[in-house]
């Protein structure tokens, strides 16, 4: 039938895309130009391959959409989930010179994105959607917390402040606030590594390499957080493969893939290979 059918295609752009065992393929990569080649072929002259990251978008959007279209009727799901967070977590970096204004509102179209989703989630038959929620409710928990973790570090907010900035879901009646970890996470001392033992997501944290001084890092967390919301799509994807899981999955895959692809780009624009870049992120030995 039609999910079956969704499924092989599905299969099929993945068996050709960067994730999973071909991840490894992406380590010799030492130019633009290299990877320029590996991901699309032979390079077109014409073409300027500065804008890789622009032609890197555009072919995950194509590959979604292929999948999207599959669908007689496409679930609303699907369209939602293409369409990515509002804003990259890239906005918050540790030199980022944003003023406050600009990061609320940064967390106002994130928190419009997270309920359409989670309004679109709430229309599927449970049955049709286990994995996606499971996945979605993980990305809203951790999002929330690196958003706290980079509030505290990058800018030195109060906790008074980041408060509203957080995405305030609950998943079902009786559960968690999906920000009840961040709360947790705002009267810690950032450069006590002990104060965090008892944190419930303390198994992203940078751990303490052994010199005197500590000091929480954001983005250790969130590549952590990415490379388990990856695991967990992988899993999904193949699990359930005749339900909605499947193509979400799917979408998220590619996703996570356009990340591991840019991130290459960027690191060879910095002379680095693709493995070095894919070691800073946790994705080689051991890490895919």
């Amino acid at each position: 039938g039609e999910r079956a059918f969704v499924f092989a295609k599905a299969s099929g752009i993945i068996a050709r895309s960067f994730v999973e065992s071909r991840t490894a393929r992406l380590f010799p990569v030492t130019s633009i130009e290299t990877l320029y080649g590996l991901v699309f072929g032979r390079l077109d002259t014409s073409e300027n391959i500065d804008d890789i990251e622009k032609r890197l978008k555009r072919r995950e959007d194509e590959a979604v959409a292929k999948i999207i279209k599959s669908f007689k009727i496409p679930p609303p799901l699907l369209g939602i989930l293409a369409e990515g967070t509002a804003v990259e977590d890239g906005a918050y970096s540790a030199d980022d010179s944003a003023a406050p204004h600009t990061i609320e509102e940064i967390a106002r179209q994130n928190g419009v994105y997270y309920r359409r989703l989670w309004d679109a989630l709430a229309g599927v038959p449970p049955r049709d959607r286990q994995g996606i929620t499971h996945i979605i409710s993980e990305e809203i928990r951790l999002k929330n917390a690196v958003w706290t973790l980079r509030m505290r570090v990058f800018y030195m907010m109060h906790p008074e402040r980041i408060k509203p900035l957080l995405v305030d879901i609950t998943p079902e009646k009786g559960r968690r606030s999906l920000q009840y970890d961040a709360l947790k996470a705002l009267d810690k001392d950032i450069e006590e590594e002990s104060d965090w033992h008892s944190w419930r997501l303390s198994k992203f944290l940078n751990k303490n390499s052994g010199e005197r001084y500590w000091k929480l890092d954001p983005r250790y967390f969130q590549n952590a957080a990415s490379r388990y919301l990856y695991h967990l799509a992988r899993k999904s994807f193949r699990r359930r493969p005749f339900s909605l899981d499947a193509a979400a999955c799917f979408i998220k895959l590619k996703q996570f893939e356009t990340e591991l692809l840019t991130s290459v780009a960027e690191a060879a624009r910095l002379g680095m290979t693709g493995e070095e870049a894919l070691a800073l992120l946790g994705m080689t030995e051991g890490g895919t």
